[in-house]
């Protein structure tokens, strides 16, 4: 199973291998990165090894840390065992979040082009449709979307709110030359593998990561020998 993401701060794949019960292997990488530490959270996915691909989504959490992963990265490889599982075959979302000037906003996430949600938003707040009003997009929205939602359409429910996340650093320059010291960003200590020890105290944002999705997503190019063996264009 190949798995990718493409957006405006990231862009990563991963193989998940399997024998059609369990994990047997994992292997991935970043294309595009925020920060300079990001290649190394790979590593992390390791844990995943020996894993039932039916698990419980709290189950795959327990065993990818926040210090040792990277949350995008990590979301990408439990939302990969999913499909695996249910055998749903080839899945691409696309996920729409307006700049958020505009209030309320509307944002969208499509399965193979068909609508999966559509909610308008003011700040982290649903506002429609009027059974989600109310609804939190922080904080306790886990909560809630497991309530309301299952299967494929929590799977899509929890990858829009991920993209409320990501499209929150999309106000500010956060790939400037020269690079920022992770450290000087406030807050965010022991938040994911670059921002946790070692990594927060010494490393740096990467430079030039930040891409404008506007008119359309521009897709990574993966490494010749994932693309091949996937059949896939473009690569590298």
């Amino acid at each position: 199973m190949l798995a990718m993401l493409d957006d405006t701060h990231h862009a990563m794949w991963l193989v998940l291998e399997h024998d059609g019960h369990m994990v047997t292997g994992v292997s991935g990488a970043f294309t595009r990165q925020p920060a300079t530490p990001c290649g190394g959270a790979v590593d992390g996915l390791r844990a995943l090894v020996g894993m039932p691909l039916d698990a419980a989504v709290n189950d795959l959490r327990r065993h990818l840390p926040f210090a040792e992963n990277c949350t995008h990265l990590a979301d990408l490889s439990v939302s990969a065992m999913r499909p695996v599982h249910r055998r749903t075959g080839s899945t691409c979302y696309d996920i729409v979040i307006p700049d958020a000037g505009n209030t309320p906003r509307w944002i969208e996430i499509a399965r193979n082009a068909r609508p999966v949600h559509r909610w308008a938003v003011s700040g982290t707040t649903i506002v429609a449709p009027e059974p989600l009003a109310g609804r939190p997009l922080l904080g306790k929205f886990t909560r809630w979307a497991r309530e309301t939602f299952s299967g494929d359409d929590l799977d899509a429910a929890m990858m829009l709110q991920r993209g409320v996340f990501v499209a929150r650093a999309l106000p500010y320059h956060v790939d400037p030359s020269p690079p920022i010291p992770l450290r000087d960003y406030g807050g965010i200590e022991g938040a994911c593998f670059s921002y946790s020890g070692a990594n927060w105290r010494t490393a740096t944002g990467a430079q030039d990561f930040v891409r404008d999705f506007t008119n359309g997503v521009t897709p990574q190019k993966l490494p010749a020998h994932v693309a091949d063996a996937f059949e896939l264009e473009p690569k590298i």
